[in-house]
């Protein structure tokens, strides 16, 4: 009898425990729920606040006291997220453990700073505790939950192109609202004109309707070359970064997306291609900024705002300045190492990340190879495999440059090359055939150009960078691709062969449909300037159009002159150039299924 009783009470102790386990895992589940959403409502009303705070006069009441303001903010972000994540641990690699680390201390000395001493009077105390940094470790935080914004991606199950699209609609509409604020102007500007602005700079095209020096603060000019950073990367690839970065983890569907965000042919590896390409993009910026500062005097908003602008705006082939004339501004003009830097900067980013990636691999090894022959190791590190798209790239583009340099001197040497020093028409000349492949900057006068060089650089910008760059156009290995089918059909060779590799027919179907969606588009928004500027000269308009598809912002008509139907013609055009028609497409109607029959096939008569 009294096992029984023993029984019974252990079987009640063990009951209540399982029930109690029950309790406080549904306790912790909706503490963890309720931390999520708070930190969810609280990073919202944080971002409203810093844009109120950033973007309108100070005067506002709740800004009397910013310091208190931000610091409510921060202790919200910091608890809500923290007691999340440590009832709910995620497997992480112990990289990123250190970030969330990181994050933790630094929140955790804050506060015990302020509760220990409210009005520190140490120097490093009182900037520590400003309102900057409690802005800094905040929008850090936030930034730390990006893997959710992957995870949301995940569970909607968006085809990868329509992702694509809808990332740049989005990060355009924001931008525009940006600039609207009034702390980003000098001059008032129409929602239109913010419009246009973002997606010229989403679109890293050029093409303004304002002057950017003088219609933009310093905080609007930030603004743009964010938004040109952006665009140029993308911002799926941002959101991917940060979700990698702080959540460590990444599914196959991610590795989708940037599959088509850096027209990449294999999957693996993608997030480890993602952590180059944002590392190998930063490192250029910086290179060329430092070039860009020793070459670059008298300049407006600062020397090193000048240098990071220009840098950004190069790479990304945006074309963006904040000099008044673009870089035909005298001192500016006949700076040949300026000329060069900002030249080299937009050759790298035009040649796309997969050839860009390639030639460091190579870069690297041929390095090693040396420090090993020096050291007198013979175990040296096989060099990679020839890369059939890296090298049509590279030869195209050269073919390009140098052709287009040629021919841009021939045409404009007694024309608007006319009274120069020979090697400054050198300049001009290389520089406008680098600029006309999607980069927008300009050393000369458009205005004097003959009617053959304005066709040269129609041509120029209808071809355009490479593929996965940051440039736009039909790209080098496309047009490449076309010539060399055409070749191969007068040869009357049935198989499309190079450097020992056969190009499958999908390939030369898709180079097809990319030459007749851009004619069609470039012809479709052609035919609108007209009939919405009948006053314009219709060359001059059509080389707005294609510099407006191949997103590169040189202009012969003022585009500030145009209506508000011509802006918004350019919108669309800069839009569906920047992310590509056949993205845009397949991004709109639904995915064509298999079709597992055939009908008898039956030649055309084509002459």
């Amino acid at each position: 009898m009294p096992f029984k009783n023993f029984f019974r009470i252990k079987e009640r102790i063990f009951k209540l425990l399982f029930i109690a386990t029950d309790k406080l895992k549904a306790l912790s589940r909706f503490i963890m729920q309720l931390c999520q959403a708070g930190f969810a409502v609280t990073g919202i009303a944080f971002i409203v606040v810093l844009l109120l705070y950033l973007g309108f006069p100070r005067e506002n009441l709740l800004f009397v006291h910013p310091e208190k303001t931000f610091r409510v903010f921060f202790i919200l972000l910091f608890l809500t997220k923290f007691i999340a994540e440590v009832l709910k641990i995620i497997p992480r690699k112990s990289i990123f453990w250190i970030v969330d680390g990181i994050l933790l201390l630094w929140g955790l000395f804050l506060i015990v700073v302020r509760i220990a001493n409210p009005s520190p009077d140490h120097p490093f105390l009182q900037d520590f505790l400003s309102p900057g940094s409690y802005l800094i470790i905040s929008t850090l935080l936030i930034f730390s939950k990006f893997y959710k914004i992957s995870e949301l991606i995940r569970s909607a199950r968006i085809p990868p192109s329509l992702l694509f699209a809808l990332s740049f609609l989005v990060v355009i509409f924001a931008g525009a609202g940006l600039l609207m604020l009034p702390r980003s102007q000098n001059l008032p500007l129409s929602f239109l004109d913010a419009l246009f602005t973002s997606t010229s700079a989403v679109c890293v095209t050029g093409l303004v309707v304002v002057d950017t020096s003088a219609s933009f603060t310093l905080m609007g000019k930030t603004i743009i070359i964010s938004l040109i950073q952006a665009g140029g990367l993308g911002i799926m690839t941002f959101t991917l970064f940060f979700g990698f970065l702080f959540a460590g983890n990444y599914s196959f569907r991610d590795s989708m997306v940037l599959k088509d965000i850096f027209s990449a042919e294999r999957l693996g590896g993608m997030m480890k291609t993602l952590l180059k390409v944002i590392g190998l993009t930063f490192s250029i910026e910086l290179i060329g900024a430092v070039f860009i500062w020793f070459s670059a005097d008298n300049v407006p908003d600062g020397k090193l705002f000048f240098s990071l602008f220009h840098s950004v705006s190069a790479f990304c082939n945006a074309g963006f300045s904040t000099l008044k004339n673009n870089l035909l501004e005298p001192g500016f003009a006949e700076n040949n190492l300026l000329s060069f830097t900002i030249a080299a900067l937009i050759i790298l980013g035009g040649i796309g990340f997969p050839v860009l990636l390639f030639l460091t691999t190579r870069f690297q090894r041929f390095i090693i190879r040396i420090l090993k022959r020096i050291s007198g190791n013979r175990n040296m590190p096989r060099e990679p495999h020839s890369d059939l798209n890296t090298r049509i790239v590279l030869v195209t583009t050269f073919l390009m440059l140098s052709g287009g340099t040629i021919f841009y001197y021939f045409f404009e040497k007694e024309n608007s090359l006319g009274g120069i020093p020979a090697i400054q028409k050198f300049v001009v000349s290389f520089f406008g055939s680098v600029s006309a492949r999607t980069a927008g900057f300009n050393l000369a006068d458009l205005s004097g150009w003959s009617y053959p060089t304005i066709f040269l650089m129609l041509f120029l910008m209808w071809v355009g960078a490479s593929p996965g760059s940051t440039g736009g156009g039909i790209k080098t290995t496309t047009f490449a691709v076309a010539i060399k089918t055409a070749i191969n059909f007068f040869r009357g060779r049935e198989r499309l062969e190079s450097g020992h590799r056969e190009i499958g027919e999908n390939t030369i179907y898709r180079v097809l449909s990319v030459i007749t969606l851009s004619l069609v588009v470039i012809g479709i928004g052609f035919f609108g300037l007209m009939l919405s500027n009948p006053v314009k000269n219709p060359v001059h308009l059509l080389f707005e159009t294609v510099s407006a598809y191949s997103t590169v912002g040189l202009s012969m008509v003022n585009t500030a002159t145009l209506d508000s139907t011509g802006k918004i013609i350019l919108i669309c055009m800069m839009y569906i150039g920047r992310i590509g028609p056949l993205t845009f497409l397949s991004a709109i109607f639904i995915r064509y299924k298999k079709q597992y029959y055939r009908y008898p096939k039956q030649d055309l008569i084509i002459t």
